[in-house]
């Protein structure tokens, strides 16, 4: 059973779920799991990740109990009952496991901290930094101030800063919108639709979104 916690902390994980979530289906880079997903990385090393995304190449190898390896980024959110343990023996079994980039987010303090892999060891980078980028998953960063969960900004804001509406190549907006005859600009590259109008934009987002609330659902259960 999961230690309940604070509404701050669901929140911001929630969020970055249900972000990172969405971005890597669109890319078509990996899966996202939440501390649903075992990840056995020994014996004596059994861990339930607050949010962890495997790449492509590792999705095949997952079992169908666990995962016999470490994610390639990691992410773990502090509580009073979990931060000594995120800080000190998680971080070092991350590290010596060989996951590739391990953020631990401090939903009261703020105060984030960001790690990623430099030969054997995790070493801290962005300190200060207002955009934090990914060294692990090609393509995606976060504004910091969207990991404040008084007043981060919607999921589906942050999206569109990946998708803007002005990307990708002309496609005969026919096949979506019912024989309207009108052409709208559409990614050739994704399955994010990357509409001219923000009408239409919005319309694009909310047909993830559906998916995103089954993401956004999972909430700390007793």
């Amino acid at each position: 059973m999961h230690t309940p916690v604070s509404l701050r902390h669901a929140r911001l994980v929630n969020f970055l779920h249900t972000l990172l979530t969405l971005f890597a289906e669109a890319k078509g880079i990996g899966e996202v799991h939440r501390e649903v997903v075992a990840v056995r990385l020994s014996s004596r090393n059994v861990f339930l990740p607050d949010l962890a995304f495997f790449s492509s190449e590792q999705v095949p190898r997952m079992k169908e109990t666990h995962v016999p390896f470490a994610p390639v980024w990691v992410c773990e959110a502090l509580s009073s009952n979990t931060a000594d343990r995120d800080v000190g023996p998680k971080f070092a079994a991350y590290e010596e496991h060989g996951v590739q980039e391990y953020w631990i987010l401090d939903p009261e303090t703020l105060a984030h901290r960001f790690s990623a892999r430099e030969g054997e060891i995790l070493v801290e980078f962005a300190k200060g930094d207002s955009r934090i980028r990914s060294h692990a998953i090609p393509g995606f960063w976060v504004e910091r101030s969207w990991l404040n969960p008084a007043s981060f900004c919607r999921w589906r804001r942050a999206l569109s800063n990946f998708f803007p509406p002005d990307a990708g190549a002309y496609e005969n907006a026919e096949t979506r919108a019912g024989g309207t005859g009108r052409y709208s600009r559409v990614s050739e590259s994704s399955s994010f639709c990357r509409l001219e109008t923000e009408q239409k934009r919005e319309g694009a987002l909310a047909e993830l979104g559906a998916k995103a609330g089954a993401f956004a659902s999972v909430i700390y259960s007793g």
